[in-house]
């Protein structure tokens, strides 16, 4: 078998900013979940006392609740995600560099 001319390489700088900036959305989602959290507290008693408290309190708290858990998932997702994508094309490359490496006489 003859040498390989072609090669698979990863650009991890590439990756983490190129087609879909993962570390961005890691952070856009995580600031969404934030400002929703505050929000969801900042406005909690807006419906006020008596029947209108009552019914805003109904309306509003169970979706506000699971709007910040579904906020609060799916940053997690993201973030575990868009992590395991990074550290697999670090990984990747490290390898690559190492296996390079090692073969005399090939230094890049």
């Amino acid at each position: 078998m003859g040498p390989v001319s072609e090669r698979v390489r990863v650009d991890v700088d590439a990756l983490a900013k190129g087609g879909v900036d993962i570390q961005g959305l890691m952070a856009l989602t995580r600031r969404i979940c934030a400002e929703l959290g505050g929000a969801v507290a900042q406005y909690q008693y807006a419906g006020g006392t008596g029947e209108m408290g009552k019914r805003f309190d109904q309306g509003y708290k169970p979706g506000a609740e699971q709007g910040v858990k579904f906020l609060a998932l799916l940053s997690e997702v993201v973030g575990d995600a868009g992590g395991r994508t990074l550290d697999t094309a670090k990984s990747f490359r490290t390898t690559d560099d190492e296996a390079t490496s090692s073969v005399p006489g090939n230094q890049g």
